[in-house]
């Protein structure tokens, strides 16, 4: 997951982490995705899942508890103390936090939906992009 949540970064800020750190008080793959996955599981259902997801990334990026959910499920908090303003380190922990995520809506909605939905947003995104372990046979 971290490799396609890498790519999806990279489709959002090029190739600059500077450019995606620069925007920080809105986190551009949540904004986009939110639409798609919102009409598909509900408001509240998915703000669970991006907390969830935010929660879980927290445990391996210690600077992202400090970031919090407002109602527009817009991140919020980067402002405070402990919050790193280097872009790498920023854009490390975008990656993490949106790897979760992702791991979380492929749990609830299945690989298929949401690669499907991952395509709407960006179309340059691949099956191969999902890096999955194939599946067992029953």
């Amino acid at each position: 997951m971290r490799y396609l949540a890498q790519q999806i970064l990279t489709y959002e800020g090029g190739a600059n982490p500077a450019s995606l750190a620069s925007n920080t008080l809105h986190f551009n793959g949540v904004k986009k995705l939110s639409p798609y996955f919102v009409a598909l599981l509900g408001a509240f259902s998915f703000r669970l899942i991006l907390e969830r997801a935010l929660a879980a990334a927290s445990e391996e990026v210690p600077w992202l508890s400090q970031i919090s959910i407002n109602d527009d499920d817009m991140l919020q908090g980067f402002d405070g103390p402990g919050v790193p303003i280097v872009a790498e380190t920023v854009l490390a922990g975008w990656t993490v936090l949106l790897a979760c995520l992702l791991e979380l809506l492929i749990t609830f909605t299945g690989e298929t939906m949401t690669l499907r939905m991952l395509r709407d947003v960006w179309p340059q995104v691949s099956k191969n992009d999902l890096n999955l372990p194939p599946r067992r046979s029953p």
